[in-house]
C-alpha cells in the first residue's frame, strides 16, 4: 500500500438531498442525533443508510461528520416522458373489449390513468401523485394501453402473447414536472410492499439528469433492493434524450441504471437506435441498457396507442419498453418461467448469435440487441439450433456439472455453442463500482 486516504465530502446543495450514509456499527438515525447533533424524522430514511435532508443538516454532517456521506443527489429532479407525434380520430377498436377473465395482471407506476377509456374494465388503477403537480393522463393511460391491448392497433407488433390486466398507479403528473425523487422512491416501495401477487412491474418513466460514472442512482438501488427481497422483476425504459440530433449524445437518466431490471431502449422500423436513444454503461462495465424493441423514430409510423383523446402515435422508451413488459409476462405469468429464466431468455433471443453485446459502439445504445417481435422467437429454438435451460438455487460457493447431450457428426461436434446466464444479486449501493 503505497497510499490510504480519508475522503472528505464537501458539497453542500441549496436544497434538499438524497443522501447515501456509510454504516455505522449504531443505529443510523440514533448516530446522527447523538453523534452529530442532526435529528431525522423516520420517514425521510428508506433503508438503514439512504436519507432525506434538508440543506442545514447536509451542512451540518459535513461540518461534524463529513466521512460519513458516500454520495449525494439532489431530490429535485426532472422526469421526461415521450411525446405525441399526432391525435387521431377514435377507431372502431375503441368501441368495445370483451370483459376480463383469469388473464395475469401487471404492474403499472406512471403517470395517471383515464378511467373513461374503453379498456378501463381491464385497469385497476389508484392514484398516489400529488395533486398540486397537475394531471397527466396521457402517458400512463397510452403505456397501459399497449399492456392490456397493444396488438389490436398494432398489427405489425403482433406478439403472441394475448391480453393482459394492469394494477395502475399513478406517482407523478405533469409530463415534465420538477418531482421529488425521495417521494418517487418511497411511493414505489409502498407500491411494492402492498402489491406482491404482482411479479412484472412496468416502470416507464426516467430522469433527464444523467446517471453517475462511480455511483448507483439511489432510485436505481431501490429498484434493485426490491427485486432481490420480493422476486419480482422491473422493466425499465431506458430513457430518452428530446433534443438528441443523433443517438447516444447523453447517459441514460435514473433508474435505468438499475442492475436486476431489464432496461429497455429503442431501435427504428430498420432495427437502429432511435435518435433520442441514450447510452450506457453503468459504472463503466455494467451493460445497460439490456436489451432494445421498436420504439418509433422520426420518419416512422411510432407506435399506435389509446389516449384519453383518442388514438395517438407516439414514439420513445416508454412505448418500447411495455412490448417487453408482455413477453416478460407472458413467460413468467402464464409459461411458468423463473424471472431469471424469463430475462436470460430475453437477452438470449435479442443477442442471437450475431454478438452486438461485444460491439463497444453498439452495446452502448441496444444492450445484447434487439428483441424479437413475437414471442414464438424467443421460447422456441430454431430449426438448426438446441436450447437447453437450466434453473436452480445455489445456497453456497458450490460447484456444479452439467452433461448436456451434444450430438455428434461424423466422430465430432462441429457446433457453436453460446451460454445466457442471469441472476438476481444483492445489491448494495455502499460498494460504489463494486456495486454487486
Amino acid at each position: 500500500v503505497t497510499r490510504f486516504d480519508r475522503p472528505n465530502y464537501t458539497d453542500i446543495g441549496r436544497q434538499d438531498s438524497i443522501v447515501t450514509l456509510y454504516k455505522v456499527d449504531d443505529d443510523m438515525r440514533a448516530f446522527l442525533r447523538d453523534k452529530v447533533g442532526v435529528e431525522v424524522p423516520k420517514e425521510r430514511f428508506i433503508g438503514d443508510s439512504t436519507v432525506l435532508l434538508l440543506p442545514f443538516q447536509t451542512a451540518k454532517i459535513i461540518s461534524e461528520a463529513p466521512y460519513l456521506i458516500a454520495m449525494s443527489v439532489d431530490d429535485i429532479n426532472n422526469i421526461v416522458l415521450d411525446k405525441d407525434d399526432k391525435i387521431a380520430e377514435r377507431e372502431p377498436w375503441m368501441a368495445s373489449i370483451d370483459d376480463p377473465d383469469n388473464e395475469p395482471t401487471v404492474g403499472v407506476i406512471d403517470t395517471q390513468f383515464d378511467e373513461s377509456v374503453y379498456f378501463s374494465k381491464w385497469v385497476k388503477y389508484e392514484n398516489m401523485s400529488d395533486p398540486k403537480f397537475g394531471e397527466n393522463t396521457r402517458h400512463g393511460t397510452a403505456v397501459s394501453s399497449i399492456i392490456v391491448d397493444g396488438p389490436s392497433f398494432n398489427p405489425d407488433l403482433e406478439d403472441g402473447c394475448g391480453k393482459f390486466q394492469v394494477r395502475h398507479f399513478a406517482v407523478i403528473g405533469k409530463d415534465r414536472e420538477s418531482a421529488s425523487s425521495f417521494e418517487i422512491m418511497r411511493k414505489i416501495k409502498k407500491i411494492v410492499e402492498n402489491n406482491t401477487d404482482i411479479k412484472v412491474w412496468n416502470l416507464s418513466l426516467g430522469s433527464d439528469r444523467e446517471v453517475a460514472k462511480s455511483y448507483i442512482s439511489p432510485e436505481a438501488a431501490l429498484l434493485d433492493e426490491l427485486q432481490k427481497k420480493h422476486d419480482i422483476i422491473f422493466v425499465v425504459s431506458g430513457t430518452n434524450y428530446l433534443d438528441a440530433k443523433k443517438a447516444g449524445e447523453k447517459l441514460i437518466g435514473s433508474p435505468a441504471d438499475s442492475i436486476n431490471s431489464i432496461v429497455v431502449n429503442a431501435v427504428n422500423d430498420s432495427g437502429e437506435p432511435a435518435v433520442y436513444t441514450r447510452k450506457g454503461e453503468v459504472l463503466s462495465f455494467f451493460k445497460k441498457p439490456d436489451i432494445a424493441s421498436f420504439g418509433g423514430d422520426i420518419g416512422d409510423q411510432g407506435v399506435q396507442v389509446c389516449t384519453p383523446m383518442g388514438k395517438s402515435t407516439m414514439m420513445g422508451t416508454s412505448v418500447a419498453t411495455p412490448w417487453i413488459t408482455r413477453k416478460v409476462a407472458f413467460l413468467i405469468e402464464v409459461l411458468g418461467f423463473s424471472r431469471e429464466v424469463a430475462k436470460a431468455l430475453i437477452v438470449d433471443a435479442a443477442a442471437q448469435w450475431s454478438d452486438v453485446g461485444n460491439d463497444p459502439k453498439m452495446s452502448t445504445l441496444m444492450g445484447y440487441g434487439v428483441v424479437p417481435r413475437h414471442i414464438n422467437d424467443v421460447v422456441h429454438s430454431g430449426d438448426n439450433e438446441i436450447k437447453f435451460i437450466i434453473d436452480s438455487i445455489s445456497e453456497q460457493y458450490d460447484t456444479y456439472a452439467y452433461n448436456l447431450p451434444v450430438p455428434v457428426d461424423n466422430g465430432k461436434h462441429p457446433f457453436i455453442a453460446k451460454a445466457t446466464l442471469c441472476y438476481f444479486p444483492k445489491c448494495s449501493i455502499n460498494q460504489g463500482v463494486d456495486y454487486t
